[in-house]
């Protein structure tokens, strides 16, 4: 069955916040979901957010899942490990710095200079994964 969305309320909650709240049927199930946005909406705003839902839920609809257990066909490489063990050190290395800036760590602490080395390290080796 084909969503449908009615405006069941519109509040104007405190000066600059608007919350409209939708109300989503395919005529077996149904659901409210409240929206808010912030200072003056453009006319068109509720219809495209909800527009935009309604293919969200028919794109669930129209999704399907075999059941029974659920496995990995190609487990990652050690190559790709090792990317992704960079990504997630560079994003770390943002919250050091971060730290450092803030004087809470010092950057001559033993354990930031070998952060520090380790990623270079892994900059040079997986630079194109950047």
């Amino acid at each position: 069955m084909a969503w449908t969305a009615t405006l069941v309320s519109v509040d104007k909650h405190t000066p600059g916040l608007l919350l409209a709240t939708i109300e989503f049927t395919d005529g077996v199930k149904s659901f409210q979901e409240t929206y808010r946005q912030y200072g003056q909406p453009k006319p068109e705003w509720i219809e495209r957010t909800v527009a935009g839902r309604i293919v969200q839920l028919e794109g669930v609809d129209a999704t399907v899942l075999p059941t029974g257990p659920i496995t990995d066909p190609t487990p990652p490489t050690i190559g790709e490990l090792a990317i992704a063990e960079m990504q997630q050190d560079l994003r770390r290395l943002e919250v050091v710095e971060r730290l450092i800036n803030l004087g809470v760590v010092p950057i001559d602490q033993a354990q930031v200079a070998a952060f520090i080395l380790k990623v270079r390290a892994e900059v040079v080796a997986y630079w194109d994964y950047i």
